[in-house]
């Protein structure tokens, strides 16, 4: 073996050796025999068959577990749990400027007002009334006559509400919205979310100002519902005046809520612009279309103020009142009509009467000067957002965005900027609206807006060189002389032919029998003045990774473009190409639904034939355009014409006198028949 050692002659051999022990614990010392099992403890009963007995179905007690509550019962704790201290004092200050600027308004008084006894509270509350139209309320007044009370005929121009003398009630209603109440209230509202933004952020707060802007605007409009009594000699008129709480409810949340989610949710918004290339592209264009129309409408309205404070002479204090009201409504039917927007005054009821002012009709101020200058204001405005879009945009996408987004807002505004004015009595109503033409501000808006983005960009690249300017002589138009493009022609850069530059020594005569120079080369940087040489045979070679000049020219892969950018692109088109067109045909069909003589009789049933023949013989205007000499049928009844009043809403006249008694009662022009003045209902005299 060759673990031991060779017995050695003569001795005897050594006794084997143990072996080892293992130091484990001990487990005691094994037992004799087979190992012994004990049986079970117990035995299994005998089986016995039972008969089957079925039992009733004893459901378990099973304990559904108990639901949390729902993420909107959750939300609404919080904002009604959460500290309620910063969005009361940032919904004060937006409620505080409407009183203020209706406290202001009523320290003026006016010859109305002084001749119907008014005193500041009730000024203040009837001009809260109004302010309040600009944060979605009613203007309305109910007129309720006197003992006393009479008609038309006894107005002598020195009641405060003159056009509402009658025997009748009757209704006022005025829809406007001073934008001007509006941006103030909204300006107001962002300083204080701003300030708030410090403290609390999120929608619970958001909501928590919506709600205390509303409850302060409805105390405003519940306030501003006086109840005037109007004196006249023996008689007194109550006018009872309302403001629209529940509009001014439902607006003032909306509004103010939007405004509240814009500001105290800033940071969500960024997070989302900044993983939506396109949103934050529509944002850029939104914000700048903004900012431009805003300066636009600021600038017209400035020389709207000029203008009509050179005419200050024929201006008392209740008219300053209504342009302090109007100046932002005003600078912008100054911009649409600047741009070629007419303004319309309509009027319809017993008849349809229809007015437009454009900017042909400025020729007749002035000394000639108000159509050049308005047209210089438009064409200013119009820069102003190039500009602007030129500056805060990023590429050529977002400046026409901007210049849709404009164009929109601007026929947005234009609609909601008019006024309407409608008036009942008794089962009769006249409608007055004036407003500047929405088809034609949607036409002249998307011209003069894309337009002015064109222009800007245009001058701006002929300044700086680009096509269509002063290019570099010598090398790669659009470039000056001695500073070659970064990159060569075909990737990024149209490849175009140039000429060899030539060098700055004198008397340098290039040498002959050279090989052509690849004019894709010209213009690259060389090393110590020697172009590349190709290597030779066998010697070194340019790994791939390098520039190979000789190689085809090869347009780099275009970035894909985004989803939600193409899609605003593709509706922007639309829509302009869907505007100009729709405007092109409601402008052509304007006066389809116009009745052809609106000064002409009103039709009478077939029964009246006394009535049809008068309307038959009436006479009309010859073909030159000059009144016929025949005598009118009125002055056969009549020693002297009627006068036509003014002051009727409805156009009718309000007096007639007449030497005899007329067989034929004259007719009303809503069709019936009545021994009262026409225009006029049945018993008002």
């Amino acid at each position: 073996m060759s673990g031991q050692a060779p017995p050695v002659p003569g001795q005897p051999p050594a006794p084997p050796t143990a072996p080892p022990t293992y130091g484990g614990p001990p487990y005691g010392s094994p037992a004799s025999g087979p190992p012994v099992y004990a049986p079970p403890a117990y035995a299994p009963p005998p089986y016995a068959p039972t008969a089957y007995a079925p039992t009733a179905y004893a459901p378990t007690a099973y304990a559904p577990a108990p639901q949390g509550p729902s993420p909107i019962a959750l939300f609404l704790r919080r904002t009604v749990s959460g500290d309620w201290t910063g969005p009361l004092k940032a919904g004060l200050w937006p409620t505080a400027v409407l009183l203020a600027f209706a406290a202001v308004m009523a320290t003026q008084s006016n010859r109305q007002t002084d001749a119907a006894d008014l005193g500041y509270g009730d000024r203040l509350r009837g001009y809260l009334a109004m302010v309040l139209t600009g944060v979605g309320g009613i203007f309305g007044a109910k007129v309720t006559p006197g003992d006393g009370g009479s008609s038309y005929d006894d107005y002598d121009g020195s009641t405060a509400a003159p056009y509402l003398r009658s025997s009748t009630q009757d209704t006022l209603t005025l829809s406007i919205v001073p934008l001007v109440v509006t941006i103030l209230w909204g300006l107001a509202l962002v300083l204080a979310l701003r300030h708030l933004r410090r403290t609390q952020t999120g929608a619970e707060a958001a909501i928590r100002v919506a709600a205390v802007c509303t409850a302060g605007a409805l105390v405003l409009a519940l306030v501003g519902q006086p109840s005037l009594t109007v004196t006249d000699g023996e008689s007194g008129d109550r006018i009872d005046i309302t403001s629209g709480p529940f509009t001014v409810l439902l607006w003032t949340f909306v509004l103010s809520l939007l405004v509240g989610l814009f500001v105290l949710c800033r940071d969500r918004l960024d997070g989302h612009l900044a993983t939506s290339p396109g949103l934050a592209a529509a944002t850029r264009a939104l914000r700048a279309a903004i900012l431009a129309l805003g300066i636009g409408v600021g600038v017209c309205a400035l020389i709207a103020l000029i203008v009509l404070a050179d005419h200050s002479d024929e201006m008392d204090n209740g008219s300053w009142m209504g342009v302090s009201l109007l100046i932002v409504n005003g600078g912008l039917s100054a911009l649409a009509l600047a741009w070629g927007v007419p303004v319309e005054a309509t009027r319809s009821g017993s008849g349809y009467d229809s007015e437009r002012f454009g900017l042909s009709d400025l020729g007749q101020f002035g000394d000639g000067w108000p159509i050049p200058g308005a047209l210089a204001a438009g064409a200013v405005c119009a820069l102003i957002l190039g500009v602007v879009a030129v500056r805060r945009c990023a590429d050529r996408r977002e400046q026409w965005l901007a210049a849709g987004f404009y164009a929109g807002l601007f026929v947005l505004l234009i609609a909601i900027g008019g006024t309407k004015g409608e008036y009942t009595e008794g089962s009769r109503s006249a409608t007055v609206e004036a407003a500047s033409s929405v088809p034609e501000a949607l036409l002249f808006g998307l011209l003069w807006a894309f337009g002015g983005v064109l222009a800007v960009t245009f001058i701006l690249r002929v300044r700086a060189g680009g096509p269509g300017g002063q290019g570099g002589p010598g090398g790669i138009p659009g470039y000056p002389q001695g500073y070659p493009p970064a990159y060569p022609p075909g990737y990024g850069q149209p490849s175009q032919p140039s000429q060899p530059s030539q060098p700055s020594q004198p008397g340098f005569v290039p040498p002959q029998g050279l090989p052509a120079q690849d004019l894709r080369s010209e213009g690259l940087p060389s090393y110590g003045g020697q172009p590349y040489d190709a290597p030779s045979a066998g010697g070194f070679t340019e790994p791939e990774l390098l520039l190979n000049l000789n190689a085809s020219p090869e347009k780099p892969a275009r970035a894909p473009r985004n989803r939600l950018l193409v899609v605003g692109l593709i509706m922007l088109g639309a829509f302009a190409i869907g505007g100009v067109a729709t405007a092109g045909v409601i402008m052509f069909n304007r006066n389809d639904d116009k009745p052809a003589n609106p000064s002409s009789c009103p039709s009478a049933p077939a029964s009246s034939g006394d009535r049809t023949e008068l309307c038959a013989e009436s006479p009309s205007p010859g073909d030159d355009g000059t009144p016929s000499d025949e005598p009118s049928p009125s002055d056969s009844t009549s020693d002297a014409p009627s006068d036509s009043a003014t002051s009727d809403p409805f156009g009718s006249p309000t007096e007639e006198s007449s030497d005899t008694p007329s067989d034929t009662p004259a007719d009303d022009p809503f069709g019936s028949t009545s021994n009262a003045p026409a225009g006029l209902p049945s018993g008002s005299v």
